[in-house]
């Protein structure tokens, strides 16, 4: 964690849920012997385990909720996020992005919302990105992010319709779509929870372009895009950096009571806090409207 001293408790039991069990258990490894280790927390092989869920198919997630029983959960951190290059729909018939991004998750959090509030002090963390507000560095350029009227999402965001607002598909926006969603979302449910224990807040992790998020895209592409990033703009944020900002969400003292926020920093810089939303995230018609249609889409798809 970013400081062992500044977390709620260091005995945590860690549930990675991934889509793809090779690659969960190398992150499972990473944390066990990269990561605590160097920072000096014990904990077992038990306490870090993996286990299947596929945010693109909702009976994937509703089996995993199944399985996961009545077990409180100290923090839900709704941290996954894919961004299609191609048209492509989830299992349900969702476009993949905002599928993923936001409907999957969506899915999952209604699920566990009552395992987080069976937590003494239970918390939701959302990653989203600074990408939902056109007004901030990569909100600003090529397509912005924007829900429109939702007359996608209220037709059934199924076939032929692609894109939330209902436009032309746009491979860009709706990556920065399920982002404003993310932060919507986040906001919205912290409303939700007023008079609760229970706390939710967002964040922007910063540009990483190592995670994987541009898999599908061109591999020269993504090259000369991690190497101006990082080395000539210097906008680029590593790994470390990202994990560390989500560890201090997930675990520090100084966020106790802390909700309905979005956090965010600068690439190598120590400060991590909270900054304004966009003008369409802070909407409270935007965020009980989303809530409610995608409440019904995932009922629609799941009968």
């Amino acid at each position: 964690f970013r400081d062992k001293n500044n977390c709620n408790d260091c005995d945590w039991e860690i549930i990675l849920a991934c889509r793809d069990a090779k690659k969960g258990n190398q992150a499972r490894a990473s944390i066990l012997t990269e990561f605590l280790s160097k920072k000096g927390i014990a904990m077992t092989d038990s306490k870090v385990q993996v286990s299947e869920l596929d945010l693109t198919d909702l009976r994937s997630i509703r089996q995993f909720a199944l399985s996961w029983g009545k077990k409180p959960i100290s923090c839900l951190a709704l941290n996954a996020g894919i961004q299609s290059s191609v048209q492509r729909r989830t299992v349900d018939g969702f476009e993949s992005t905002v599928g993923t991004n936001h409907i999957g998750h969506f899915y999952l959090l209604s699920l566990l919302l009552p395992n987080v509030k069976a937590a003494p002090s239970g918390r939701v963390v959302i990653v989203g990105s600074g990408v939902h507000n056109p007004g901030e560095p990569g909100g600003n350029v090529g397509s912005p992010a924007g829900l429109g009227d939702f007359e996608g999402l209220a037709n059934g965001f199924k076939d032929p319709i692609w894109m939330i607002d209902g436009s032309k598909y746009d491979s860009d926006k709706t990556y920065k779509d399920s982002k404003l969603c993310n932060v919507v979302t986040s906001l919205e449910l912290s409303r939700r929870l007023k008079n609760t224990k229970v706390t939710c807040n967002c964040m922007n992790p910063g540009l990483i372009p190592t995670t994987g998020l541009f898999r599908e895209f061109n591999p020269v592409f993504v090259f000369l895009f991690s190497f101006l990033t990082k080395y000539v703009f210097k906008v680029a944020a590593s790994e470390e950096e990202g994990g560390n900002r989500l560890a201090y969400l997930i675990a520090s003292n100084e966020l106790n009571g802390v909700s309905g926020k979005y956090f965010s920093g600068r690439p190598g810089q120590q400060e991590f806090e909270p900054i304004p939303m966009s003008a369409e995230a802070q909407d409270p018609k935007t965020g009980q409207r989303l809530w409610t249609l995608t409440e019904q889409i995932i009922k629609n798809a799941i009968k």
